[in-house]
């Protein structure tokens, strides 16, 4: 059985009201010394190189003891290797199909290895004496997506070049780490070795999946502190954490909570918002390839169609370099629950306790607890018009197999450039929506437009209106790169409240 922490119980009785929030420093206090830097280095040292460590097994014995191995060789060439024979055909039946929790199956869906044919394996396998055939083994030594643009990707990766990718985000910790002497030079010399025994490989898996959810919000002190303040007005930190300034060197130069938004008037200086530096802090435009096989009296193969979307976070390693420290643990919790959440029937086979400790699943249920607690919702005058709630309810921007809700224009993807808020002078002002409205005449979707010239609201107070719902992680504010313009993400697709 999977072992983890336990959870944080109750996230939200963080939340108490807009204007009296229950002290969130104090349930953090009592788990973890955020204030300290002794406790950031304990848990550098604890988590985070542990988990690099054990990524790096992994890599290693994929990479040493399976790929270069079996490399252009058939499956009688490593009949007398246990190790790789067994990972290659166990859970093959006699039909040659893979059991529901093969281990063979494993090893094709998570590592890219595979033998080419194994109905010929298992007829060979019941005629007595018969060796066994030369059937090739693949080897799909390639990332599956050769450009990976946001975490909402990582369903395309296996499970090995999930790895891959947080075995450079790792690294970019440590070696921030390092540099600001929070971990030692050494932290990295222990000798690693590729495994070479079935069941060790095994535990080297499950080892690997406790340690990721063991590493987001619904399990770690560490990352549940870094989640509340990821997106935080000066007000609210100051009230809520009090033990260490927000402007002090921990927050500022270490962690890198910096200033992201700062209001145009000293009045609502208590509004100037701050997030971690590179960590979802703006959004841009670009248009997506989604790559798909049809199969029509037209067309017979792959097609590329490209659609208009939005970036929010590109995970290309050159640009960890520029994201601060805690936007990059932050990062690596985020693509964490991703790939836990869109492997989940892959793991129920292997591991069935998985989906009792779904990260996901958990944080949802305490975000929408506290926030029922506390009776949060959307209301409708938070616009100053009449007839504005469904700006709240129904406004998305449909994303390749993704509804990431957003609480601006447009309803559809197009224009791009109208997308978001635009604030000038501290006031959200001028804007238009569009909608997807059905025609039953036609069947079709097509666009309405609202011109919204009249309605006006103040920044401060649509951001007072929804800290508590972004504190707990149910929504994320993201300007583009001038500034300008906002988006409001709901971070978890179909999650009402």
């Amino acid at each position: 059985m999977l072992k983890v922490k336990i959870k944080i119980s109750k996230l939200l009785l963080l939340i108490a009201c807009v204007e009296s929030l229950f002290n969130l420093g104090m349930l953090v206090a009592s788990r973890f010394r955020y204030w300290e830097i002794d406790s950031w280095k304990e848990f550098l040292s604890r988590d985070i190189v542990n988990l690099y460590l054990l990524c790096e097994q992994i890599y290693k014995t994929w990479k040493e003891n399976i790929v270069d191995v079996v490399k252009g060789r058939t499956l009688k060439d490593i009949s007398d290797n246990e190790f790789l024979f067994t990972l290659l055909t166990g859970g093959i039946s006699e039909k040659g199909e893979y059991k529901a929790n093969a281990l063979a199956k494993l090893v094709k869906e998570f590592f890219g290895v595979y033998i080419e044919d194994p109905k010929l394996f298992a007829t060979k396998r019941t005629q007595e004496g018969e060796e066994y055939p030369k059937i090739s083994i693949i080897a799909e030594e390639e990332p599956q997506l050769l450009e990976l643009l946001e975490p909402r990707d990582i369903y395309l990766l296996r499970l090995i070049d999930y790895i891959k990718l947080i075995r450079s985000l790792l690294d970019s910790i440590i070696s921030d780490s390092i540099e600001m002497s929070l971990l030692d030079e050494n932290a990295l010399s222990k000798e690693i070795k590729p495994i070479e025994n079935v069941d060790e490989f095994i535990n080297m898996l499950k080892a690997l999946i406790e340690s990721l959810i063991n590493l987001t919000p619904a399990y770690s002190e560490e990352f549940l502190f870094l989640w509340m303040i990821r997106k935080i007005t000066r007000n609210y930190y100051n009230k809520h954490f009090p033990k260490i300034a927000l402007e002090s060197d921990l927050m500022t130069n270490i962690l890198g909570l910096d200033l992201y938004y700062q209001q145009e008037s000293s009045k609502y200086r208590d509004w100037d918002l701050f997030s971690f530096q590179g960590y979802l802090d703006q959004y841009k435009p670009y248009r997506w390839c989604h790559r798909t096989y049809v199969d029509l009296p037209s067309h017979t193969g792959w097609i590329c169609p490209y659609r208009n979307t939005l970036s929010i976070q590109e995970l290309k390693e050159e640009k960890f370099s520029e994201m601060s420290l805690g936007g990059k643990i932050l990062l690596l919790s985020d693509i964490t629950m991703q790939m836990i959440k869109h492997d989940d029937l892959k793991f129920k086979n292997y591991f069935p306790n998985i989906s009792e400790i779904d990260p996901n699943y958990v944080l949802i249920q305490e975000i929408k607890e506290a926030l029922k607690r506390v009776s949060w919702e959307l209301t409708s005058d938070i616009l100053r018009s009449t007839d504005n709630k469904q700006l709240f309810e129904g406004i998305r921007l449909i994303m390749p197999y993704k509804d990431i809700i957003i609480l601006c224009t447009p309803h559809t993807i197009e224009p791009l450039n109208n997308c978001g808020f635009k604030i000038q002078k501290g006031v959200i002002k001028n804007y238009v929506i569009y909608r997807n409205v059905y025609n039953k005449n036609t069947g079709q979707h097509e666009i309405s437009v609202q011109e919204g010239e009249n309605i006006y609201l103040s920044f401060p107070i649509l951001l007072s209106h929804i800290m508590p719902a972004i504190i707990v992680g149910f929504f994320e504010p993201i300007f583009d790169e001038k500034k300008e313009n906002l988006i409001i993400i709901k971070r978890f697709e179909g999650v009402k409240i």
